[in-house]
Formats: structure tokens, sequence, C-alpha cells
């Protein structure tokens, strides 16, 4: 209040250091006989009615009348506003215009205190914030995306989510996301796109701005208290976007709401999304794979989601992240017939592997309105390759869908031995009767058939040994492997086995066989 004030009396002259802010609620005027001072007041007397600085309490008087020696009030704990040019009735008019617009502010914001606390949405809080203002109001976030309008607002914008075209080239070309950045505080101009004055603010989160709060002068003209209320409104339409986890942990990063709107399934404007990344410099190439870090695959990390995010973001060419349901999601986009080169996937593996992280890669797809079922892809490669025990740290869902088929088809039946080829199960009960290992030598045959030297090593025998042991599975199975049909239906049964747990845990090498 005291601020506004001065700002309207350019040629008051103030002394004393009021050491607290006081909490206007009355004015009143000083008689010569008053001594003691009620908190929470201002007090108006004319220069031959000041108490004398002994007898001052923390307050604040304004004074009018003939000028006096004030440098005895330097110092006093206290705020003396000398009005020269103003008579007491002018001054106790003005007073009064503003205290009782600061008590209409005090109570707008208990009303609206009173709506976050009611845990009604974002979206009643700018309701309600609308008939305060009598004005349309609106939280747009950095991707030009509306998070909350009010209906008036709405009426006056495009049908899309998004701002329209005619909009985001206004924004560009009046440069207004740098001009509300450089301001502090709340600042009011006219729109030309919107033709009308509009007023804007940043809604910040831990510092960082992700959102800006607009009101419209549609239908009453701006109160000189309107940018204090609104500066007001915007901490808590940040307290209010803290609660949406997705958007308080994708803060300060351009596409990730996006991303995260998109594996959601609530937006399907896959065209905005991608004018979007365009206009950011991200052109989006054939092949888009999805890989993700589910929760229970960093909790072993040291570091922070969005370290870990913004780390591999930087290891991987054309890719942007969100982070999703406690997952750190990443779409990564390709040339036609590409996937990750050997230099990316070194990188990453070593980055995974230093963190203690598993991540999940889809098979690769072409449409984004599809990505939330690729999402799904890299998750289930994850949670199967955990469960199977596999040491890697990176997992392709084409190494595991067969798995997934195995748990509809266990979900269906319940008896998935049963589907496991005889010979390989008369191997699994030679090994369990003999205390050998030729389901091992056999797994190790099918994933490097014609490399006789590699399997030997793997198994750390002699390639005569491996001969021999070839030779009993070929016997007790009795296929002789001269066939695609042997390899698929013997393959198809050792990964029925170790879903079932049927084969030992799988060793570094073994996971190459997957």
């Amino acid at each position: 209040m005291i601020k506004r004030l001065l700002k309207k009396l350019p040629n008051a002259k103030v002394w004393g250091a009021l050491k607290k802010n006081l909490t206007v609620l009355d004015l009143r005027l000083l008689p010569s006989d008053q001594f003691v001072l009620l908190p929470n007041t201002v007090y108006l007397t004319s220069t031959k009615n000041l108490p004398k600085p002994p007898q001052l309490t923390p307050t604040i008087i304004f004074c009018y009348g003939p000028a006096i020696n004030f440098a005895a009030y330097g110092q006093v704990n206290a705020q003396i506003i000398y009005c020269p040019h103003l008579s007491q009735v002018q001054l106790f008019n003005l007073l009064s215009d503003i205290l009782m617009a600061a008590v209409r502010l005090n109570q707008q914001r208990i009303a609206l205190n009173s709506v976050l606390f009611a845990n009604q949405g974002l979206q009643a809080l700018i309701d309600f914030a609308a008939q305060l203002f009598n004005n349309p109001v609106a939280v747009i976030d950095l991707q030009y995306k509306h998070l909350a309008t009010s209906a008036d607002f709405t009426a006056q914008s495009s049908q899309s989510q998004y701002i329209d075209a005619p909009g985001i080239h206004y924004i560009h070309k009046s440069h207004l996301t740098e001009r509300i950045r450089n301001h502090s505080t709340p600042i009011q101009f006219f729109n030309d796109h919107l033709q009308t004055e509009v007023m804007v603010s940043a809604v910040k989160i831990d510092n960082i701005e992700v959102a800006h709060l607009i009101v419209t002068q549609t239908n009453q003209v701006f109160r000189a208290t309107d940018l204090e209320l609104l500066a007001y409104l915007a901490q808590l339409v940040a307290n209010e976007l803290q609660k949406d986890a997705v958007f308080a942990n994708n803060k300060g990063v351009m596409y990730s709401y996006f991303l995260a709107d998109l594996l959601s399934g609530t937006s399907t404007n896959t065209q905005d999304f991608t004018e979007f990344l365009a206009k950011q410099g991200f052109l989006l190439k054939p092949n888009l794979y999805v890989m993700v870090i589910p929760s229970g695959a960093y909790n072993n990390s040291s570091l922070s989601l969005n370290v870990i995010a913004t780390t591999i973001h930087k290891l991987l060419a054309g890719s942007i992240f969100a982070v999703y349901k406690n997952s750190i999601v990443f779409l990564i986009s390709k040339e036609a017939y590409h996937e990750l080169s050997d230099y990316e996937l070194a990188n990453l593996k070593q980055f995974l592997t230093a963190q203690h992280l598993k991540a999940g890669i889809s098979n690769f797809f072409t449409h984004l309105e599809n990505t939330p079922i690729f999402y799904r892809q890299a998750v289930t490669a994850v949670r199967l390759g955990q469960n199977l025990h596999d040491p890697a740290v990176l997992f392709y869902y084409k190494d595991y869908y067969i798995f997934q088929i195995l748990e509809l088809l266990k979900k269906e039946s319940g008896k998935l031995e049963y589907l496991i080829h005889p010979g390989v199960m008369l191997v699994y009960k030679y090994d369990l009767e003999n205390q050998t290992d030729l389901l091992t030598t056999l797994r190790e045959f099918l994933a490097h058939p014609g490399q006789p030297k590699i399997i030997a090593d793997h198994l750390h025998i002699h390639k005569n040994t491996l001969l021999y042991r070839l030779k009993k599975i070929k016997q007790i199975t009795n296929c002789d492997f001269t066939s695609g049909q042997d390899y698929m239906n013997c393959n198809f049964s050792l990964r029925i086995m170790m879903y079932l747990g049927m084969l030992p845990e799988l060793s570094s090498n073994d996971s190459k066989f997957l």
C-alpha cells in the first residue's frame, strides 16, 4: 500500500526507518493529545501536531502543513511521510481510496487461498480468479498449451489446446517471452494481436519459469491493485502445478510436457507436436523408438531424475525426454532403417552400468500417435529382463516379446510346461539325473550356430568336448538341427523353460542368447 501511495505522491519526502512491514487495516486522524498509537493503523496529522521522536512507536504517519525540521526523525522506528502540496482533505481522500483498495486486495487473496486449500484443481482456481478480475484469465505453458482458461477466455481463442499460429507469431515478433522474463513483477501492455490491454505474469517453480498467467481487459478496465493480485495468483498457480507430478518434474524443458501429454494419450494432435518440435529445431525422422528407465530401475543411482535424463540426452543424438509416471522416457528419432549407433550404445551402456540403471527400448514405429503403445513395450522389456535375472543394462523389446506372449499364455492355460518340445524336456531330465549341463550347451549352440570356437570359449571347454556334447544332445532330442524347424522349436522351448525358471540364471554371455 505505502509503495503504491508514494508513486502517487512524487513530491513526498520520507524520514525514519520502519523495521517491519505493517499490515494496514485502518486510517485515522491524529489528535494533538494522543500519544498511544494503535497497531496496523496509518495516521494523518499536521506538521505542528507531529509527535516528538521519543513518543513514536512503529507506525506510519502522513503529515501536511508548513515544513519543519525533520532531521530528528531520521533514525526513528517509524515512517514519517511529508506531503507539502496537499491539504488535509486531499490527503485523507487519497489515503482512504488506497486503503479501501488494499483491504479489497487482501480479501481477494484470502478468497483465492480458500479455493486453493479446497483442492478443487487449477481450473477451479482460474475460474474463480476470472470472477475476481471480472476479466478472462488463462494459464499457458511454455509450449503454448492452455493449461487452464476461464470460459470467456476460451471464446476468444482457437478451439485447439494450443495457441494458434498467428498468436505464436505475435509472441515471437513482439519478444513477449523475453519481456516477461526481464521483469520480476507482472507487466501490463496493449496486445496488438488481441487488440486489448493485457496483464501477464511469469509462473515459476523453484525459480524456473514454467508458464505464463494472462488476464485480458475484456469486461472491465484494470484496477490499480490488479497487477498485485496477479502476482499473488501466479504464486498459487505455481503451487497448484507442483501437485501435478508430470508438470513439476518436467519444468524448464520445452518439449517434455508435450511428450508427457502424448504418452498419457490425452493429446492426439501430433501435428501440433511435430510443428512445435520443428520450431525448436528438432525435425522428426522416419524411425522412432521409445527408451524407458522405469522408477524401479534407477533406485540404486545416486543421481536425480533430471541429471540422469539430461546426461543421457547428451549421449543420444535425435532424442527428447520427459519424466512420466516416475519413469524417464526418451523419444528417439532416427533415419529409416537406423538404430542406435555403436558409439551411442557404448556410451549409453557405460553410463547405465556406472549408475546401476536399467533401460528398455521398444521396436521402431513411424506414427507419433502410437507412442503410448511403444512406451509400454519399453517398460515391458525392462520388467521381463529383470524378472529373468538378465545381467544386461539395456533390454530390447524385440528380444523379450516372446516372454510377453508366454505371460498371456500362462494366464490363459496356466500350463506352459506342456508346450516344451519333448526332446528338450528329455535333455532337462537327463541333466537332473546325471549332473550334466547339456541344456546350457544347447542354449549356446542355438545362440551361435555354426561357430564351435565361440561356443567352446563361452562354455570353457575343449572343442572335442563340445562335439561330444552336441552328439549326445542330438541323440536325446532326436533332432539333427539340419532344418530351421528344429532350431525354432528348441529355441522356443528354451525360452519357455527360461520363463518358468527351469534354466540356470543368465551370465553376461548367456544374455546374448536373447
